[in-house]
Parts: structure tokens; C-alpha cells; sequence
């Protein structure tokens, strides 16, 4: 299994761009995202937690203060779909990815906020690096830049950075799937509040097969082939390896959605995925003294 984790890592960072596919094609096909929410986030829950009952877990489980927090943490994670489904109906799905990949300057930005303590040099010039990048993907001469479109996409990454904050200090100890399926269930729970006019389920309806394709790629596929991969290899590869669900986002949007991408984008998207990347190949490679 060794051999093939950085494999596992690249089709996990893959599927979280082909996110922005599914809700764009759904949305085509008369399903936007408040009418697959309720049931993606009930398929996530299902199929995580038969994943986590089936494994072979060593670490004790969730206590009943843990997984109540874990299940709160489903508000962030429906804010992160609707805000970034917001977004790509704006600014397209690889513009969306890469608002929602600011999430690499927030997270040490409010984690540092948190611990009252200040940022690294390389740390500020890495989120300058990036949020030209994002300024370069988004200006076009002859197209409007989106500010609506760039709101919802760093709504997103904000969402996604408080969620991984909260997620990555809690139960450190504690199973990943477990974790994740506390989430699901609470995401589950509150959208059933949040989207009641479109909360009924029916398994054998059209509208849940996009709930499944959504789940899949943005839940259950992702974490699996992580959780799986990120074992075998170190934190500084796998922070690389995971920057390709840029270029990917651009590929794909370009491959099934037939987008025209700029190169303004392919500049803005080389430099954003090189900032994040290529200090973790370097910093891997460096020779310990």
C-alpha cells in the first residue's frame, strides 16, 4: 500500500475538484444545491459510518461532549457548500476552487489570531503570492470581475478554514471516519432546518443520485483515499500533492463543461499552486543538519 499512498493522495485532491463539476451539471439537469443537500449529507453519514464500523478502529470512540461538538461542526460544512455553490454560479468552477483554496492563508491566519501570536515572514509573503494569484485568474479586459462571485468563494474558504481548525484540535486521538460522520449527521440534522421545503429523500429518485455523486466527491471518496494515503507518507508531500486539485479544477471544468480558460487563469493558477506546493517539495528535500 505504501507505493501507491501518493497515488491515493493526487485521486483524493481530484475528486474535491470535481466537486464544482457535479453542482454545475446538477444544477443543468434542474437539481441546484438546496434540492441534493439534505440527502448528500444523510449519504455521507451512512456510508462514513458503515466505513468506520467496518474498520478495524484502535482508538477508543467519540465521548458524548466530543461528538455533540462534531456534530455542530455541520454548520460549517453546509456554509462551505452553499457559499461555494454561490460562488461558481458567479465567477465558474475554477475560480470558485481557487477562492476556496484561500483557505491556505486563512487557516494560519486565524490560527494565529487564536494563539495571539505572529505570523511568519514566509508565512505573509505566501498569502501575497496567492491573492495575486487570484486577482490575476479572475481580471479579464473584456469580463466584469465578480465581486458577488469572490464574497461567496472567501465565504467558503473562511468556513472551510474555521471547520479544519476546529476539526484538526478536537479529538486528535480519535478516528478520522468517525469524526467525519459526526459532521455528516450534523450537516444532516441542520439542513433538514435549514432546506425543509426540499428535505424529503427518495432513494430511487433522480435527486438522489446527484446527492450520491455529490457525496461521493465531496465526502466519502476524498476522505477515504486520504485518510488511507496520508499513512504512508510525510505531511510535506502530501501538502504538495494536494495543491493539484487546482490544475485539476481547470482541466476538468475545461474537459466537462467545455469552460474557456484564459491565461490569465493557467498564470494565477501556476503561481497559487506553486506558492502552496513548492516550499513543501523544498522543505522535504532539505537536508536535515
Amino acid at each position: 500500500m505504501e507505493r501507491f499512498a501518493p497515488i491515493l493522495v493526487i485521486f483524493g485532491a481530484v475528486s474535491y475538484a470535481m466537486v464544482g463539476i457535479v453542482l454545475e451539471v446538477a444544477t443543468h439537469h434542474g437539481y441546484p444545491v438546496q434540492k441534493i443537500i439534505v440527502g448528500m449529507y444523510l449519504l455521507s453519514f451512512i456510508v462514513l459510518h458503515m466505513l468506520y464500523c467496518v474498520s478495524k478502529q484502535t482508538n477508543s470512540s467519540l465521548s458524548r461532549k466530543e461528538f455533540i461538538l462534531f456534530l455542530s461542526l455541520g454548520i460549517f460544512t453546509i456554509s462551505i457548500t452553499y457559499c461555494f455553490y454561490h460562488s461558481l454560479r458567479f465567477v465558474g468552477v475554477p475560480i470558485a476552487t481557487l477562492l476556496l483554496m484561500q483557505s491556505s492563508w486563512m487557516t494560519p491566519l486565524l490560527s494565529a489570531c487564536l494563539r495571539k501570536t505572529s505570523l511568519a515572514k514566509k508565512d505573509i509573503i505566501s498569502m501575497c503570492f496567492i491573492v495575486f494569484g487570484v486577482f490575476l485568474s479572475a481580471y479579464s479586459h473584456d469580463v466584469t470581475i465578480s465581486f458577488a462571485g469572490i464574497g461567496w468563494g472567501l465565504a467558503a474558504a473562511l468556513s472551510y478554514s474555521i471547520m479544519l481548525l476546529c476539526s484538526s484540535n478536537l479529538a486528535k486521538e480519535k478516528s478520522v471516519l468517525e469524526k467525519s460522520s459526526a459532521i455528516s449527521l450534523g450537516a444532516f440534522l441542520i439542513s433538514l432546518v435549514l432546506f425543509h421545503n426540499d428535505s424529503y429523500v427518495d432513494f430511487l429518485s433522480e435527486r438522489t443520485y446527484w446527492s450520491l455523486l455529490y457525496a461521493l466527491f465531496a465526502t466519502i471518496l476524498p476522505l477515504t483515499l486520504l485518510a488511507t494515503g496520508l499513512k504512508y507518507i510525510s505531511a510535506n508531500l502530501a501538502g504538495a500533492l494536494i495543491t493539484l486539485e487546482i490544475p485539476a479544477a481547470y482541466v476538468l471544468s475545461a474537459f466537462f463543461l467545455a469552460d474557456h480558460i484564459t491565461i490569465n487563469q493557467i498564470l494565477g493558477c501556476l503561481i497559487i499552486t506553486l506558492t502552496i506546493g513548492l516550499p513543501k517539495v523544498l522543505n522535504k528535500k532539505k537536508p536535515n543538519i
